[in-house]
Order: structure tokens, then C-alpha cells, then sequence
């Protein structure tokens, strides 16, 4: 179903650990919702913020025979994330919702199933959680943070999951270290077919690595900056590898149908290779570029917008080719202005002479 853009309201906001729970009630985002969207809101007043910010769905409850709730998970860290945190019950803010195009895909046999989250980043895992429960898949989830005051929802995982996995940072809740480090054990203990994982990209990578030794299909939900939520602007460029182990400048997210999530059963070595597979299709690229161009911009793996850069420079050349066709097209068209400019003037000054002489013999 295609998203919806609707005024929601501030039902609810409620501050647990390091992170803000907003509830708004948003008709016809709950209703289109399936677990691994998100929506994207405006934020501030007067027009000052351009880009909208963008959050996974945490939560989604009906309410009466209105509309059904969305609940977000918001982190207060930039001026953005901030204004969201301190909306009160009763506040508007524009959504648009649900976004990200195609959900996590649900097993079609009850299967175990291991959840893998870190951070507020683990957000989309609990609706995801509760639709598995509906097809009598047992859930396991691995959930991790730097500390405690950032690990979310530990209590609402409890009640969700068979089995629960915490792991932090300092070690102040749970164990000490990595969501790394627990992987192997969490896959070994639960069995599970399917694998899957939200967090930052370290955490996405060993999620992805673990379930492919251990012979289990994986999903991940890739977390990117986007400014405006549907891919439209080319403003989240991810490099990735593929199965054949070519690597590629994909976006995170592309017109209104496109994931922010790739699916992965398999990934072809390690970081190291793949950064290296990264650098060398960036540098055939610059084979190509004009030597102005090599000169003023640098590509590196982390940041690889080979596509968008390519784009620009064919603007480029093509700006420089017809640059010397708009300079003669440009004067001969202000030629010709002038000529007839000039011919009006002239043709001016006739007829008022004329006129004048006129008068003079009529005054006479």
C-alpha cells in the first residue's frame, strides 16, 4: 500500500532510559504498517528545517474504531530529534508513513527465529517480534547498547521472546562486550532458521556473517541518514557486495518502493575485501573523469557516490561542449536585439520629426 502525508497528533510522550517514546495517532499509517517501515516527520516550526527525520515504527496499537497509534523511539541528540522529544499530548505534526517499500519478509513455516538489535536502532524488532509470535514462531532476540540507560525496551523484550540475550557496553546490565561476541552462542542455543538484525553497520555485518555460518538466512534493516525518505533526492548512497561479490553504489532508498533494508543470505569475504573491491570500481571510474575533475575530488570506500559524481560530470562535459554554441547562439540574439532596437529608435526619431515639421508649417 502506498504511504499516506496526514497531521497526526500527540497521543502520549514518555521519556525510558537515554530515549523519548512518542505516540501519535496517525490515521491510515497504522493501518498500511508491516513490520521494518518507517515514517518520515517534519520537525520545528515556521519552515526553518528542511529535511524531514526520519524513524523506524516501534509500535503499533489500535485505538477504539478511530485510527490506530504508531509509537516512535527518538533519541534526542541533534535540534531536530529534540523539538520531536518535547511535543506534549494535543501537539500536531505532519507524517508521511509508512515508508521504506518493502517490509522483513515473515517466514511461511514456524521456524525459530533470532532477533538481533542494538541501540534505539533495535525499534522495528518488537512489531516484527509480535507478527512472528501470530505464525507460532519461536522468538529469540539479542538486544545490546553501549549502557543501560540506551538499551531498549529490555522488560517488552522479556514478554515478547522465548529467550532473551543482553549484552552492554560497561556491562552494567547483562554481559559485558559486543553483540559480536554473543552471536555464535544466541544461533547455537536458539537453532534459528532466519536471522534478523538492526543496528548500526558493525552490527548488521556480524549478524549477516554469523547466520551464514551457522547455514540461516539473514535480513537486515540498514539504518541511513535520508533527507528526504523516499530516495528521490539520491541523498544515501550504501556501498554494497553483492552474491557474485561485485561491488556496487546501491541507495538505501530509491522513489517510494524501495527498501531501507537489504536482504542477505550470503556475503562474499570480509570488509577488507569488499573495501578494496570498492576502491577499485571507484578507480576505473576516475579513469574516465576530465583531469580537472580527478584533481578537485577524492572517492573513498566509506563514502562511494560514484553514480551521483558520474552524473555530474557528464553535466559537466556536456555544459563545456555546448558552451561555445551558446556563446555565438547568445550573440547573435543580442545582435539582432540591438538591430531592431535601433531600427525602433530611429523609426521613433523619423516620426517625431516628422511631426514636428508639421506643426511648424501648421502654425504658419
Amino acid at each position: 500500500m502506498s504511504p499516506v502525508h496526514v497531521t497526526a497528533e500527540v497521543l502520549a510522550s514518555k521519556r525510558i532510559g537515554a530515549y523519548q517514546h512518542v505516540t501519535l495517532v496517525a490515521p491510515g499509517v497504522g493501518e498500511r504498517f508491516r513490520p521494518g517501515a518507517f515514517v518520515a516527520v517534519s520537525v520545528g516550526t515556521g519552515g526553518y528545517h528542511l529535511a524531514r527525520r526520519a524513524f523506524w515504527i516501534h509500535q503499533v496499537r489500535p485505538l477504539g474504531g478511530y485510527a490506530a497509534t504508531v509509537t516512535l523511539v527518538v533519541e534526542p541528540r541533534g535540534e531536530g530529534t529534540r523539538w520531536l522529544a518535547t511535543r506534549q499530548r494535543g501537539d500536531r505534526v505532519e507524517v508521511t508513513g509508512p515508508l521504506g517499500g518493502r517490509p522483513f519478509a515473515l517466514p511461511k513455516e514456524p521456524v525459530p527465529v533470532l532477533l538481533v538489535g542494538e541501540g534505539y536502532a533495535a525499534a522495528p524488532l518488537f512489531a516484527l517480534a509480535e507478527r512472528l509470535r501470530e505464525r507460532d514462531c519461536p522468538v529469540n532476540l539479542v538486544l545490546g547498547a553501549p549502557d543501560e540507560a540506551h538499551l531498549l525496551s529490555a522488560l517488552e523484550a522479556r514478554r515478547t521472546a522465548r529467550a532473551v540475550t543482553i549484552v552492554t557496553g560497561d556491562g552494567s546490565v547483562g554481559a559485558r562486550g559486543s553483540v559480536a561476541d554473543v552471536l555464535p552462542e544466541a544461533l547455537r542455543r536458539s537453532g534459528a532458521a532466519v536471522v534478523y538484525a538492526a543496528g548500526p553497520a558493525a552490527t548488521l555485518h556480524a549478524a549477516a556473517l554469523a547466520a551464514e555460518e551457522h547455514g540461516a538466512w539473514s535480513q537486515v534493516a540498514l539504518e541511513q541518514r535520508t533527507t528526504c525518505g523516499t530516495g528521490l533526492c539520491l541523498g544515501c548512497p550504501v556501498p554494497v557486495v553483492g552474491e557474485d561479490g561485485v561491488a556496487r553504489t546501491s541507495q538505501a532508498l530509491q522513489a517510494s518502493t524501495q527498501p531501507k533494508r537489504a536482504e542477505t543470505r550470503s556475503h562474499q569475504g570480509g570488509p577488507d575485501m569488499r573495501s578494496a573491491l570498492v576502491r577499485k570500481v571507484v578507480a576505473e571510474a576516475e579513469n574516465n573523469w576530465p583531469s580537472e575533475l580527478q584533481v578537485a575530488v577524492q572517492v573513498d570506500s566509506s563514502n562511494d557516490q560514484s553514480r551521483i559524481i558520474a552524473s555530474m560530470v557528464s553535466a559537466f562535459i556536456w555544459f563545456r561542449n555546448a558552451m561555445p554554441a551558446c556563446l555565438v547562439a547568445a550573440s547573435t540574439l543580442l545582435r539582432a536585439l540591438s538591430s531592431t532596437v535601433g531600427l525602433s529608435a530611429r523609426l521613433t526619431l523619423k516620426a517625431r520629426s516628422t511631426m514636428y515639421r508639421g506643426r511648424r508649417r501648421t502654425s504658419s
